[in-house]
């Protein structure tokens, strides 16, 4: 059951996409013709003190160190803001392309790896088999559900322990108390 749910949850996490935080989608034309799709940091795009320009290529299905890059500003031929809809349409294609599956979560459609969407299904069925095998099957039971129940606790057997740590609490300031000030006569405070 938990190597069910470490894969699942691995699988949501890898979805929400680290690279693409703060940052937004453009499409780059270089010098030599090639198209690049990055995530850029708006303020670092700003920058022109800097002969570089770090971006993530916006290809979800490749791992982050692949896709971490540093770019001359000056092989940039037309920097533009990609649409969300080419975008959405192009990572779709380029997921299926990459052997992505598209599964339906609780928050949506995600991408995932062909070969972690199976082994999530593989933990899934292992561990429902498993659960399977560790609860017992139980025969209905003749007695009534509230007959079965046991008494609850009454007040004593709650509080009990409570009431006697408070008791002895004000027993001890008592003696304390008369120990320091009755026992002994008030001298006040000497300067």
């Amino acid at each position: 059951m938990f190597a069910c749910l470490a894969i699942i949850m691995s699988a949501v996490v890898a979805q929400s996409d680290p690279a693409a935080v703060g940052k937004e989608a453009y499409t780059f034309v270089m010098n030599d013709g090639e198209t690049l799709y990055v995530l850029v940091d708006p303020q670092e795009f700003e920058k022109t003190f800097s002969p570089f320009l770090s971006v993530s290529l916006n290809e979800p299905w490749l791992s982050l160190d692949e896709r971490e890059q540093r770019i001359r500003r000056s092989d940039i031929q037309d920097p533009y803001p990609e649409l969300s809809s080419t975008q959405a349409r192009r990572i779709a294609e380029g997921w299926a392309a990459a052997g992505g599956v598209e599964v339906e979560t609780p928050t949506g459609k995600k991408w995932v790896h062909e070969e972690e969407y199976e082994l999530a299904q593989r933990a899934q069925s292992l561990a429902k088999s498993a659960y399977a095998e560790e609860r017992p099957v139980r025969a209905q039971s003749a007695i009534a559900p509230l007959e079965a129940s046991s008494p609850s606790p009454d007040f004593f057997m709650r509080w009990g322990l409570h009431i006697l740590i408070i008791m002895v609490t004000i027993a001890l300031s008592a003696v304390v108390g008369w120990a320091t000030m009755v026992r002994t006569p008030w001298r006040g405070i000497r300067s």
